[in-house]
């Protein structure tokens, strides 16, 4: 676990007991995989306790002042964190002086964050964030917003929800199904700065780099690029790095949504496209044995099946053997 990378706000819901089914069960894990985490939610269980013995309203917040600042935590803020992409190993094999231990590394993890956060120059331009949703390579999740939006994550994706407006900044993928508000539109913004807005949606937006993709499953969306673009059922569009939009109608939606089911499918798909998709899926790192395999193209739906499986499947649709050496994988031509 890197400093700075403790999302204050997620662990106070969870300790709460805040949050659907899905997502107390993504951060469960992430505790579990952390000592540090675990020792973190035991001292706010602790302090949360604490609070709810007080006799007042006055003595509850003294138990929070109390625990804020033993921490160096000002619950103000809500840090911006990037969940750590695989859990690391155990870095301490036990806690001498428990109580010291915890407020050593929880300090050191907010004043890391602390240190390194944008200045107040910087802030005042930056939307303030109110939760941050991530899931890891090999992980999917659903999560519910508070306007009732669900939103399913592809792996390696995260969104960090505004706290002000329906508003949300996606790196990765996701399927949104909004709960649609005339009055307050929906909108989701990617890395390179395009804006996809709901017009009564269910919609599937692909930003994991300087390009955007977005299909539209039901209803209708605006594309804000180079020139705003309105989509509608069965339309995709993709946005280059400049802005530019390029529209294909009636497309075969379920295919694009199929991931949302926990099927990948690949239609005509170059290997130099498919290998980063099963890098994400699996939490593996395949490698291509020649040039000229990422010229191949690869038409198949796989449907839960493990990796080893589906890396069989891959290798006799390419006429190609599988060398594995841990979590590296090397797909090698017999031609």
């Amino acid at each position: 676990m890197r400093d700075g990378e403790i999302d204050w706000v997620a662990l106070d819901r969870y300790v709460g007991g805040e949050g659907t089914p899905d997502e107390r069960e993504m951060m469960r894990r992430r505790i579990q995989a952390s000592p540090v985490l675990t020792s973190i939610v035991d001292v706010m269980r602790s302090a949360r306790l604490a609070s709810a013995q007080a006799n007042t309203p006055a003595e509850a917040d003294d138990a929070w002042r109390a625990l804020s600042g033993r921490l160096g935590v000002d619950r103000r803020h809500d840090p911006l964190t990037l969940i750590p992409p695989k859990p690391r190993p155990r870095e301490l094999s036990r806690l001498v002086g428990w109580a010291a231990a915890v407020l050593l590394i929880v300090g050191s993890a907010y004043a890391s964050w602390h240190a390194l956060r944008p200045s107040s120059a910087t802030q005042a331009d930056a939307p303030t964030i109110r939760a941050v949703y991530a899931t890891a390579r090999g992980e999917r999740a659903t999560v519910e917003l508070r306007d009732g939006t669900r939103v399913a994550l592809a792996p390696g994706t995260e969104i960090r929800v505004a706290a002000v407006g329906r508003q949300v900044y996606l790196s990765g993928e996701a399927m949104f199904n909004v709960t649609h508000d005339p009055a307050q539109p929906f909108r989701v913004i990617a890395p390179s700065g395009t804006t996809v807005q709901d017009i009564g949606t269910q919609f599937d937006v692909r930003a994991y780099d300087k390009t955007v993709r977005v299909v539209v499953a039901d209803g209708s969306v605006s594309i804000q690029g180079t020139k705003p673009v309105i989509l509608t059922r069965g339309a995709l569009v993709v946005v280059d790095s400049t802005g530019a939009a390029r529209v294909t109608q009636g497309v075969a939606v379920d295919r694009y949504l199929a991931w949302s089911q926990g099927n990948l499918t690949f239609v005509n798909a170059p290997m130099r496209e498919v290998i980063p998709e099963l890098d994400r899926w699996y939490d593996i790192d395949v490698h291509l044995g020649s040039a000229k395999l990422a010229d191949d193209r690869l038409t198949v739906t796989i449907s839960d099946i493990p990796a080893d499986v589906a890396l069989d499947v891959i290798a006799r649709a390419l006429d190609a053997s599988v060398v594995r050496s841990g979590q590296t994988v090397t797909l090698v031509s017999r031609r």
